[in-house]
């Protein structure tokens, strides 16, 4: 009979290490998948967060055309140009009124 008790030794050894490998491998895919989890949240955040800055954005412009057209409508138009006719100088240079 052969003597296998330095085989046995060594496949318990290898299987060891094979099992503090595939524990590591484990970890490791864990802590990816829980970042890429948190980059998720963090991008969806982003999202919700210039959705909310762009519906704002556009309650302000909508306020200030109302009250451009009520500030044209109390003047009887004194300026001689329409809503749109101001509405779409203020798009070619936002910056020139201030």
């Amino acid at each position: 009979m052969a003597d296998t008790t330095g085989f046995t030794r060594g496949m318990t050894k290898a299987e060891r290490a094979s099992q503090r490998w595939r524990k590591k491998v484990k970890r490791d895919i864990d802590s990816v998948a829980k970042q890429m989890g948190r980059l998720s949240l963090v991008a969806v955040s982003g999202l919700v967060s210039s959705f909310y800055a762009v519906a704002a954005a556009s309650a302000r412009q909508a306020d200030a055309v109302r009250q451009l057209e009520t500030r044209l409508k109390s003047t009887g138009a004194a300026a001689g140009k329409s809503s749109e006719d101001l509405q779409k100088m203020a798009a070619v240079s936002p910056h020139a009124w201030g």
